[in-house]
């Protein structure tokens, strides 16, 4: 657990911080004193930044691995018996990981295998509408020239019964 200790300078920008946007509100606001506000708070800003300028960071305890982790330190066979079954483990982890890759490799070609069929599908089902809508023109025609035939027949046939 992380110990807090308390930081001035954490104080001191938090309080310049707050003074300079109570001195911008005030001069938002148009109020008196806003220009004395603004100003110390910006003047509070300033040496912080510069005091903090010449602060190094505390280092950090370093934590000995063998502290972290006792299972790793070699004073025995238990340590080593350890390792050797963390070690097969991986051994078997990092097999059935190349195993499942595998798999997952050969699912992406057969669905690469069935999107290619899917679009050689579409592009014979777009030539075959072509063909149907080609058929369709020229069935519209054939119906065209049949009906400019039988309106000749009718307007003849009337005629001649007129005539008769």
């Amino acid at each position: 657990m992380k110990v807090r200790n308390f930081d001035f300078f954490n104080l001191f920008y938090s309080f310049g911080a707050a003074v300079v946007l109570l001195g911008a509100l005030f001069k938002v606001l148009d109020t008196t004193y806003a220009d004395y506000i603004f100003i110390t708070g910006l003047v509070v800003e300033i040496l912080v930044f510069l005091v903090s300028a010449f602060l190094f960071s505390k280092k950090e305890k370093e934590l000995s691995w063998e502290r972290v982790f006792p299972e790793l330190v070699k004073d025995g066979s238990t340590s080593s018996a350890v390792a050797t079954q963390s070690a097969i483990s991986l051994g078997s982890n990092m097999h059935e990981l190349s195993l499942n890759l595998g798999e997952i490799a050969n699912s992406f070609k057969q669905m690469k295998t069935t999107i290619n069929n899917l679009d050689s599908t579409i592009a014979h089902l777009e030539n075959a509408n072509l063909g149907y809508k080609d058929e369709m023109q020229a069935l519209k025609d054939n119906l065209a020239e049949i009906n400019h035939y039988y309106t000749d027949f009718i307007t003849a046939l009337n005629s001649k019964t007129k005539r008769g």
